[in-house]
């Protein structure tokens, strides 16, 4: 299954959610004009989008279709993603 969505990494300043493009303008979307703790959560959450839905596609295939990668490979993944919806990583 093959995702529409700008693919990742994105990233964010905070309050902008940033993925690469060919565009002049890399910005994909914005959080929010606000400069709060919860924004920048959102923002960060956001941001590690095309990650989790990596993570939830590995996790998917590993538990109901036949897996591609071994359990310690697909918790790399989602624990990656996690971290970085929480800010863990960048």
């Amino acid at each position: 299954m093959s995702a529409s969505f700008t693919p990742g990494p994105w990233s964010t300043d905070g309050v902008h959610i940033v993925a690469p493009t060919k565009s002049a303008l890399p910005g994909i979307a914005v959080a929010t004009w606000c400069d709060t703790p919860e924004t920048h959560a959102n923002a960060r959450l956001m941001a590690a989008a095309p990650e989790l839905y990596e993570a939830l596609e590995l996790a998917w295939d590993y538990a109901c279709q036949g897996t591609r990668l071994g359990h310690d490979d697909v918790s790399a993944v989602v624990n990656a993603a996690l971290a970085k919806a929480r800010g863990a990583a960048q």
